[in-house]
């Protein structure tokens, strides 16, 4: 669940769960009007329209447009409703999510959500520890799922719930690089053709656990945040492939003099039957989103380890009355690996290919960027980032938040 919530989640399997949704269905939606008494804010209808000024052009998708609408206190006071579309030359992503107030707010919370995609440029190295960033190949894939969640926060301590029903199918596959199919590793090609045209639908149950010492959630200077959490996946008829997905986050704020140092791990486990293949659709991925200087979907296995520490200092602008900006440095330890217990070997290196072994290496990286905050909400209105890692120098990652009509920040959980 906790790949779920940082969108790099992957459902996994039921076996007689049908009860056990029922009730968390139940709470979910006993759940509003709870939501409805605990939440003081105004019940004045808020729409605001939103666009991405990054859509016009992302090396995932090609020239495009991406933007939506955002309203605030519709039906019940405090919540909001988000619709999303993005329409481009090779991809395509609409979502529509309603919430009646933030999940990781105190007490009982809720939201449901409905996504559906499709990517003709979804880019595919292979799988496991030894990929290498010069075969690359892009997958034609689609994509939708139906989501409910339910949250408990007491304090700095919570609970999230989750069920999600997913269905999709890889319909075809071309080389990027020259002659990249047949440069794959044998496990790597068998998997990919195996997956062609086949449809992989199923549900999923998760919780997971968490714990919030931070001071802030958005600008965090000291504190610590910790996730733990679990995953079943059961497929349908046509696509058994049931798995349990274990993942488990930390990360540790550190203010020295005006610098903070940021400190974080993750590590993601999968069990599957019979250790059997997974479909290349469900496998978490490592990409440029989560780790400076690698490219989209960079890596993709069963598991995912990775370690890094941030320095973060404020930088003196002529804005600071608009925006207040940060420069940080990451340095980054990381690889994806069929089984961690059996591969991982926990040193770091700058390699950029590895021969077969026993046990795998940590890949390295280092970013520089800037992030800028909003000094009337202390939220995030943009962060830049550039990274270098054995790949050489990765594109620099760039997101925005911002509401275009008043040009303030809007931050979307």
């Amino acid at each position: 669940m906790l790949f779920g919530l940082t969108r790099l989640a992957n459902s996994a399997k039921i076996r007689q769960g049908s009860g056990v949704l029922v009730v968390l269905f139940g709470m979910l939606f006993c759940a509003l009007p709870l939501c409805a008494q605990q939440e003081a804010a105004s019940d004045t209808v808020e729409v605001r329209p939103t666009f991405d000024p990054l859509s016009i052009y992302k090396p995932s998708g090609g020239f495009g447009l991406g933007g939506g609408l955002d309203v605030r206190n519709l039906w019940l006071p405090g919540s909001r409703l988000t619709i999303d579309a993005y329409i481009a030359q090779h991809r395509g992503a609409y979502e529509i999510a309603f919430a009646p107030r933030d999940l990781l707010s105190e007490g009982l919370a809720g939201a449901v959500s409905v996504r559906y995609e499709t990517q003709g440029r979804l880019p595919y190295y292979g799988i496991g520890p030894r990929t290498v960033d010069r075969v690359r190949l892009f997958i034609n894939a689609d994509m939708g799922d139906f989501a409910g969640h339910v949250g408990y926060r007491r304090g700095s301590t919570g609970v999230l719930g989750a069920v999600r029903f997913l269905s999709g199918t890889l319909s075809s596959y071309r080389n990027d690089t020259h002659n990249a199919f047949n440069r794959l590793d044998e496990n790597s090609a068998a998997r990919l053709a195996d997956d062609q045209g086949e449809r992989v639908s199923g549900a999923s149950l998760g919780a997971t656990f968490y714990a919030d010492t931070r001071n802030d959630p958005y600008r965090p200077m000291s504190g610590a945040l910790l996730y733990a959490g679990t995953e079943a996946f059961w497929g349908t008829a046509a696509s058994s492939h049931s798995h349990l997905r274990h993942s488990l986050s930390a990360s540790y704020h550190l203010p020295v003099g005006s610098v903070v140092l940021a400190f974080r791990s993750l590590a993601v486990h999968t069990q599957t039957r019979d250790d059997t293949a997974l479909p290349i659709l469900l496998l978490p991925r490592l990409s440029n989103r989560f780790v400076a200087g690698i490219g989209s979907g960079r890596l993709a296995a069963n598991d995912i380890l990775l370690f890094d520490v941030r320095a973060e200092a404020p930088i003196p602008t002529l804005v600071e009355d608009r925006v207040q900006s940060t420069g940080f440095v990451i340095l980054s330890a990381f690889n994806a690996y069929d089984n961690l217990f059996t591969q991982a070997r926990l040193v770091p290196s700058w390699a950029d290919t590895f021969g077969p072994s026993r046990r795998y290496p940590l890949r390295s990286s280092i970013g520089v960027g800037m992030t800028g905050y909003s000094p009337e909400t202390g939220r995030p209105i943009y962060t830049a980032t550039v990274g270098y890692s054995a790949d050489g120098i990765a594109a620099s990652t760039l997101t925005l938040n911002l509401d275009p009509r008043q040009f303030r920040p809007l931050w979307r959980w």
